[in-house]
């Protein structure tokens, strides 16, 4: 599919870089609110080397996972365990918080997942 629309897969890579980058940037934002004493640059290095690691299958949804390797890789620039840890919780709590509101929304308004698909198939 990428290789007959290379401009679709170039679109592709720079949404997907955006996203991440807000992502970083937002949890930089957060680890900032609670006292995480590190340079964008630390969280631009340990951001998403810690959601790879994450991804590794050894807790549910990564938790636990995420925070352990944030801490060991903030900790050369400065991250304070306690700090760190609670940074990545927040990150867990807004990141689960806004799936349950989608999940409620569509629970609560079962017409509108139907009407969307319709409106945008037109």
């Amino acid at each position: 599919m990428f290789v007959d629309h290379p401009r679709l897969f170039r679109r592709a890579l720079v949404l997907s870089v955006l996203v991440q980058l807000t992502f970083v940037c937002a949890s930089s934002y957060i680890g900032q609110w609670v006292g995480v004493e590190c340079s964008f640059g630390a969280w631009l290095v340990a951001w998403p080397a810690s959601k790879l690691i994450a991804y590794v299958p050894i807790s549910i949804a990564g938790i636990g996972v995420l925070e352990s390797a944030l801490i060991a890789l903030l900790r050369p620039f400065g991250g304070a365990p306690g700090p760190v840890m609670a940074a990545g919780l927040l990150w867990q709590l807004i990141f689960v918080s806004g799936a349950v509101v989608g999940w409620l929304g569509c629970a609560v308004l079962p017409g509108l997942a139907p009407a969307l698909g319709r409106s945008q198939a037109r």
